[in-house]
């Protein structure tokens, strides 16, 4: 009886904290990298007609093809199908919006409100908590350059920069208002030590940091300043 067999199903879970990363290889051989903040629910074997898990955070999958059993990853928010492909999701339930990266193949993505598309490689789907959805072309290494220990960006908003990096090192960074309006592009070497990181931003744009009980504080650095006498 099929759904007899699909009440056998035993579910894994992994929890990755702030501060850390992780690999998983599935029992079908997909490999996922599990960013920092991330919660992924797998079964421990496959079975039945579709392979499905689900995500809260941020994944890189590299799906292995299999024709008959569509490869489905659900968050709070969409429904990602494929066959075999590699893609990026980020889904964290803090954030207004869930992004998926295609970077080979081609997926199917179905949000909660009905909305559909189909990707082609280099396009990112983003969906936002009103329901509203994007598709643009997009340099998918901006967006899964994390998983090589890398932190690359284009016109990315500093406050998105800097909770991406807080995420990742596992520290709390806050901000002054100001600096919502700031956008920068560049690349950051996550292999480095946290205030080497930082250090590094306050050269690409005019923002300085302190620190205090284990907590980064940024604020706007005035173009015209000058030193004391």
């Amino acid at each position: 009886d099929k759904k007899e067999k699909e009440a056998t199903v035993t579910y894994n879970q992994l929890i990755v904290p702030k501060g850390k990363h992780s690999t998983l290889l599935l029992s079908d051989g997909t490999k996922l990298w599990v960013n920092a903040g991330s919660h992924v629910i797998f079964p421990v074997s496959f079975k039945g007609d579709k392979r499905e898990i689900y995500v809260d955070g941020e994944v890189f999958l590299d799906v292995t093809r299999n024709e008959g059993n569509p490869f489905v990853v659900k968050t709070d928010r969409m429904a990602v199908e494929v066959l075999g492909t590699s893609f990026n999701v980020k889904s964290y339930g803090h954030e207004e919006t869930d992004d998926v990266v295609l970077v080979t193949g081609s997926v199917h993505v179905r949000t909660e409100a009905g909305r559909k598309a189909e990707l082609i490689p280099n396009q990112r789907f983003r969906c936002t908590s009103a329901g509203d959805v994007d598709i643009q072309t997009v340099d998918v290494y901006d967006y899964i350059s994390w998983k090589d220990g890398l932190l690359q960006y284009k016109k990315e908003r500093l406050s998105v920069i800097l909770q991406r990096l807080s995420d990742y090192y596992g520290k709390p960074i806050q901000w002054e208002p100001e600096l919502e309006r700031l956008t920068c592009s560049g690349k950051l070497d996550l292999k480095d030590d946290m205030e080497k990181v930082l250090n590094g931003l306050t050269k690409m744009i005019p923002v300085k940091f302190v620190k205090q009980d284990d907590c980064y504080y940024f604020s706007v650095t005035p173009l015209n300043s000058k030193p004391m006498e």
